[in-house]
């Protein structure tokens, strides 16, 4: 998935070896699709939402851990997940303005709080998790 979404949206080089996702109608189309996608995936696939991922997706975000409520532990700069792993770590942790998110379930319900912000969270999570690979555009 990864590949073809490399393939399909429209990127821009930041630098030497980056690559960052343009503001463009069709990253947008993809963005919202993406978005239509994800929110849905925990009542459509619910028992798939709850595998953990082997390595978190993670970015920077502007949610406020004020956005968070039941399910969550929330202090002034820390949000924490009640829904863990089979080790006891939460499925998603905040520590403003850096998230970690470990499942499809718990990515899911980031984008019902984020409400009119979930575009902006599905672009910073595409480029900035810091883990993905960069692929070389160039055909």
């Amino acid at each position: 998935m990864g590949v073809a979404l490399t393939r399909s949206a429209q990127w821009t080089a930041a630098g030497y070896g980056t690559r960052t996702l343009e503001i463009t109608p069709l990253n947008e189309v993809i963005l919202k699709e993406i978005v239509m996608f994800v929110e849905s995936f925990i009542y459509k696939h619910p028992q798939e939402a709850k595998y953990v991922f082997v390595e978190p997706l993670e970015w920077k975000t502007n949610l406020d851990p004020s956005a968070f409520e039941s399910g969550y532990i929330v202090s002034e700069t820390t949000v924490k997940s009640e829904e863990v792993d089979k080790d006891g770590q939460p499925l998603l942790f905040l520590s403003v303005p850096h998230i970690k998110i470990r499942s499809l379930g718990q990515l899911s319900r980031l984008l019902l709080i984020a409400k009119d912000r979930k575009l902006k969270e599905a672009q910073a999570c595409i480029k900035g998790d810091i883990y993905a690979p960069v692929y070389d555009l160039n055909f």
